[in-house]
């Protein structure tokens, strides 16, 4: 997703909640639709990610309509945020596997 609008975002976000970083891509997940992710990681307690939540989706609503929201917005531990892909990874892996 390369949009000016989102750059905006992201700016946004990363200037209110320094240290967060921001992935934006599909879930990983093989057993879920596979749509875009604005993944905030962000090392802070949950009430803290839930505002930096809460902000990033505003201002995305706010930017696209919330009809026309071009992603889900999720925000986590980067440690969470790892474990979860590495699970997915071993799902994928034994599923794979004959």
């Amino acid at each position: 997703m390369n949009d000016e609008r989102l750059q905006t975002i992201v700016a946004a976000v990363k200037a209110r909640y320094p240290g967060a970083t921001i992935e934006i891509g599909l879930d990983p997940a093989p057993y879920t639709v596979r749509i875009p992710v604005f993944q905030i990681l962000l090392d802070a307690d949950l009430d803290r990610r839930r505002e930096a939540q809460a902000f990033a989706l505003q201002l995305g609503i706010a930017t696209f309509g919330y009809e026309d929201l071009p992603y889900m917005v999720s925000c986590v531990t980067p440690e969470t945020w790892a474990e979860y892909c590495r699970d997915v990874a071993a799902e994928l892996a034994q599923s794979a596997e004959p």
